[in-house]
C-alpha cells in the first residue's frame, strides 16, 4: 500500500512541475477545454538535450530564488513545494560546487543546498551584527 502512496505522490509531483512550467495563456486554455493534456513516450534524443539544457536554466533559477529566501524554513519550503527529485537536487548542488556523497538523502541534500545559499548568509550577519 506505500508503494502506491509513493508511486500516487509522485505522480502528482510530476504534474505539478509540468503545471508550473506552462503560460498564463495555455493555463487559460486548458481550462477552457481549448486544449488537453495527453500521455506520451519517452522523448527523443534530440528533445532529451534541449531538456537538460533548460534544466542549467531551472537550476540557476532556483539557486536565483534560494539566494533570495530569508530564513532556512523558506528554503526548504521551496525545495518541497518543487518536488524536485534527489537527481535534480543533486544537479543543483553540483552547480554550486558543493560535495555530494551518493549516500546523501533528498532531505540531506535539501539542507546542504539551503546551507549553502542561506545559511552562510544568516551566520554571516550574525558574526557582523551580534544582538
Amino acid at each position: 500500500m506505500a508503494n502506491d502512496v509513493d508511486r500516487s505522490a509522485e505522480i502528482l509531483r510530476r504534474v505539478s512541475n509540468f503545471l508550473r512550467s506552462l503560460t498564463e495563456a495555455q493555463i487559460d486554455d486548458l481550462i477552457e477545454g481549448r486544449v488537453k493534456i495527453t500521455l506520451t513516450g519517452h522523448p527523443s534524443r534530440a528533445q532529451s538535450a534541449k531538456a537538460r539544457s533548460s534544466s542549467e536554466e531551472d537550476v540557476e533559477r532556483i539557486i536565483s530564488e534560494l539566494t533570495g529566501k530569508s530564513t532556512r524554513a523558506e528554503g526548504i519550503a521551496l525545495l518541497d513545494n518543487l518536488g524536485l527529485t534527489r537527481a535534480s537536487l543533486r544537479d543543483i548542488a553540483l552547480a554550486m560546487k558543493l560535495p555530494v556523497p551518493k549516500t546523501d538523502t533528498v532531505s540531506e541534500l535539501k539542507d546542504r543546498i539551503v546551507e549553502a545559499t542561506i545559511g552562510y548568509r544568516l551566520r554571516s550577519d550574525a558574526i557582523r551584527e551580534p544582538d
